[in-house]
C-alpha cells in the first residue's frame, strides 16, 4: 500500500465524538457540601440527601437561563461547583479519554454539577452551552444508584446511540460517557 493510500484509508476512518467506560472505585462515594454536610452513596437516604440540597436544574437557550419541567425536569445541588466528591476522581479516567478523543491535547475535568433525576425527570435533546472558551466537552459520571429508564441518547452525524445505566446497580462501579460538546444528546424519561 502507497503512503498516499494508507493517508486516505486514514482519513476514512471514522472519528470518535464520545467514548464510554466504568471505574471501580476504590474507597466510598460521598459529596461534602461547603458547610460541612455530606452525604454517602452507602446512605440509605442518600437520594432524598441530595434532593434536600438540591433546586430545579435550569438550561440554556438562546444566551438565556430557563427553566421549563417539558424541556428539562431535573434538581441540582445549590452547591454547584464547590461540592468535594470522594470516591471518584476525574483525572483517574482522563487517560482513556484522552486516548480515544484527544490523544494530542491534556484534557482537564472540573466537577461543575450534581444533578438528580426524579422520577419522570428527563432533559430533551440539546448541545451543551460552553461556559469558558477553553471547553470542548461534557464528562457525565452516573452514580450506582439503580433506576428504570433514563438511557442518555447520543446523536453524532444522525447516528443515534444509547447509554443506558437502568437496573440495579453494582456499588463499587461509577460508569460514565464522555463527549464533545457540539453533538446533540438528550436523556429519556426515568
Amino acid at each position: 500500500m502507497s503512503l498516499d493510500a494508507f493517508r486516505t484509508a486514514l482519513d476514512a476512518l471514522p472519528e470518535l465524538a464520545y467514548c464510554e467506560g466504568t471505574h471501580e472505585a476504590t474507597e466510598r462515594i460521598a459529596i461534602a457540601l461547603p458547610d460541612g454536610d455530606v452525604g454517602a452513596l452507602e446512605d440509605k437516604n442518600f437520594v432524598e440527601w441530595l434532593n434536600e440540597h438540591a433546586e430545579d436544574a435550569p438550561f440554556g437557550h438562546g444566551g438565556e437561563t430557563k427553566q421549563d419541567k417539558k424541556v428539562r425536569n431535573a434538581r441540582r445541588l445549590i452547591a454547584r461547583g464547590k461540592a468535594n466528591i470522594s470516591g471518584f476522581e476525574p483525572t483517574s479516567i482522563l487517560g482513556e479519554i484522552e486516548a480515544a478523543l484527544s490523544p494530542a491535547t491534556h484534557l482537564d475535568a472540573t466537577l461543575v454539577d450534581v444533578i438528580v433525576y426524579p422520577k419522570g425527570g428527563k432533559f430533551a435533546r440539546h448541545k451543551d452551552t460552553p461556559r469558558t472558551k477553553d471547553l470542548v466537552g461534557t464528562l457525565v459520571v452516573g452514580l450506582p444508584i439503580a433506576h428504570e429508564g433514563g438511557e442518555f441518547e447520543i446523536v453524532d452525524g444522525g447516528e443515534r446511540h444509547v447509554v443506558d445505566w437502568s437496573g440495579k446497580a453494582n456499588r463499587n462501579a461509577v460508569r460514565w460517557v464522555a463527549l464533545f460538546s457540539d453533538l446533540d444528546h438528550a436523556i429519556e424519561p426515568i
